[in-house]
């Protein structure tokens, strides 16, 4: 039997009704209930007598990227890599660049906890991933599973003074 890593909902639900599921008191409940209620599903359509599809996708790591209290505490050394480019002047860029100021002291320090919250955020997104690839081992239906992942474009943090 699976055993999941991902925690349970604070609140009882029903695992039919997936509507709460968008409500989701923050972004962290969001991630553990996607993950939870999608294996749950996947439980009970696997074997079944029809192929199924599964959309699983978890608004991790994006703003406001708040993590899972059991990982609030992972990477407390990471930084935001800095670039070369990193809050320099930007004249001959379009507009949107070229308006923003340098970066304040107090924009510095909340783009290194935006980073790690990001990185946090993401190790339950590697929870639902290792679970899913578990279950359908368990389930004995890998070999006949495609799982595609895909992730959507990542934005460099502090390409000139345009912060995160």
């Amino acid at each position: 039997m699976l055993a999941l890593r991902l925690r349970p909902p604070a609140t009882p639900h029903d695992p039919h009704n997936l509507s709460d599921i968008f409500y989701a008191r923050r972004p962290a409940d969001q991630t553990t209930q996607i993950g939870n209620r999608s294996l749950a599903w996947i439980r009970e359509v696997a074997n079944g007598p029809k192929p199924f599809f599964a959309y699983l996708g978890p608004h991790a790591p994006h703003y406001p990227a708040e993590p899972a209290p059991w990982y609030r505490d992972a990477f407390p050394d990471i930084k935001i890599p800095i670039t070369p480019n990193y809050n320099v002047s930007s004249p001959e860029k379009t507009q949107h660049v070229r308006q923003n100021p340098p970066l304040t002291a107090l924009a510095k320090c909340w783009e290194n906890q935006h980073f790690r919250d990001r990185w946090q955020t993401l190790l339950s997104v590697d929870d639902i991933v290792r679970d899913l690839f578990n279950l359908l081992d368990e389930l004995d239906v890998a070999k006949k599973t495609f799982v595609i992942y895909s992730s959507d474009h990542v934005r460099l943090f502090t390409v000139y003074t345009h912060p995160p």
